[in-house]
């Protein structure tokens, strides 16, 4: 349970309960941003130390949600499944974008890169025309059976998201556009599908972008005559891609994007299904011990949250 490690491996001997799973993600977090704040704090600088800067800053404005309104229960669970999507999302977009090779995993990526930054003898990045280059030399010089799994366990989220973010700046390279860290966050608020991410990729590029202003767009904050214009290449882009759906379709998930991108309950109510499936028996009892916040729990029953099946079987 969780993206952060074995958070599942963690709780077991001790007693289960939503408050004890949320202090575990946000423990995870905190000890993610701080293995990475490390790595960027390097005083050579270098690729690993650009990499863990980017990391760095997507964790810490992802982070806000655990000190933001849905607070210090719902907050981290929140962020645990954002963070999976987001990492799902951008490798999928890596390997199709053929920056990487198919089924690259980025918590492995983000070890090997740890790895080479000790090692002052290997090759380093800019000897290489492409990531994809760099990263077969660092599979030879770290091949998989060499690679410690107890330390990839232990730090799972860090090097995840180091590796993840190494993709985004393979991805940049290869299609010429920037990635801000907004632009991720969206993605995981939203839970965007890959095809949602490669129709605003698409549009943006065809209108001449440099830079993926996603967060820009979903909250209005671009003159109007510029979002009328994303809009239109966003809705032939998105039709391209999602040819089964309707034109209101369409700009009703657009609406949902914006209403996500701006509005904590909305976030909820995205993830419902996932927050039923995995957290469903703890939030369930959590709520008929009381223990769970009052505001928590509006927000809860606003977006129509129910306990799944097994989770009212185990209270």
């Amino acid at each position: 349970m969780g993206f952060w490690g074995s958070v599942g491996s963690f709780f077991s001997g001790v007693a289960s309960g939503i408050g004890r799973i949320a202090s575990g993600v946000s423990s995870f977090v905190s000890g993610a941003i701080s293995t990475i704040g490390n790595l960027a704090s390097k005083v050579i600088p270098s690729f690993l130390s650009g990499i863990a800067g980017k990391a760095f800053g997507l964790l810490k404005g992802i982070s806000g949600i655990m000190t933001g309104p849905l607070g210090p229960i719902l907050g981290p669970i929140i962020v645990d499944l954002l963070v999976k999507v987001i990492v799902k999302v951008i490798s999928k977009i890596a390997e199709e974008s053929e920056v990487v090779e198919k089924n690259e995993r980025p918590e492995e990526i983000g070890y090997r890169l740890e790895e080479a930054d000790k090692h002052e003898d290997w090759k380093r990045r800019d000897e290489f025309k492409s990531f994809k280059e760099y990263y077969a030399y660092l599979k030879e010089q770290i091949p998989a059976e060499e690679i410690d799994a107890a330390r990839i366990k232990e730090n799972f989220g860090a090097y995840s998201v180091l590796g993840m973010q190494a993709e985004v700046r393979a991805i940049e390279e290869k299609l010429n556009m920037h990635i801000p860290k907004t632009s991720l966050i969206e993605i995981g608020r939203s839970a965007m599908e890959i095809k949602e991410v490669q129709a605003f990729i698409r549009a943006f590029d065809e209108l001449g972008y440099k830079n993926l202003s996603i967060s820009e767009y979903l909250k209005g904050t671009l003159p109007a005559g510029e979002l009328e214009r994303i809009t239109a290449a966003l809705l032939d882009a998105m039709k391209l891609y999602f040819p089964e759906k309707s034109e209101q379709d369409l700009l009703t998930r657009l609406n949902e994007m914006r209403k996500a991108s701006n509005d904590d309950k909305i976030l909820v109510s995205i993830y419902k299904d996932e927050l039923q499936e995995e957290y469903g028996a703890e939030i369930q009892q959590a709520k008929q011990s009381g223990d769970l916040p009052k505001d928590a729990e509006k927000i809860l029953n606003d977006v129509g949250f129910k306990a799944t099946p097994k989770a009212e079987a185990t209270t």
